[in-house]
């Protein structure tokens, strides 16, 4: 028996880590956007990299519940507009949904 799969090292691995909800690609299908707690993360899965995180900013109201920093919803559901748009509705946990654009 041949040992020809001995001389294979690892060179490096791609691993997209994401919580609970469902990842979705952009409208042209090269960025995965998954969600990662609470923010949504957006992965170029050609060059195996993070493109980008879309972080919910702690305005207003939220900003004044507590004098430490608030906790920020979990993201629960993500859903592309469809006709190749490039929004993108996320749902959080505490019942908000935010609009961001992807591109």
């Amino acid at each position: 028996m041949v040992k020809a799969y001995l001389r294979y090292e690892l060179d490096g691995s791609f691993g997209v880590i994401t919580s609970g909800a469902n990842p979705c690609y952009d409208a042209s299908g090269k960025l995965l956007i998954t969600s990662a707690l609470e923010n949504v993360a957006v992965w170029n899965l050609k060059q195996g990299s993070l493109a980008n995180t879309l972080s919910p900013g702690i305005t207003g109201d939220d900003a004044s519940t507590s004098a430490s920093t608030p906790a920020v919803a979990e993201v629960t559901c993500m859903v592309r507009a469809p006709g190749g748009s490039n929004q993108l509705a996320v749902g959080y946990s505490d019942g908000t949904v935010r609009l961001w654009d992807v591109s």
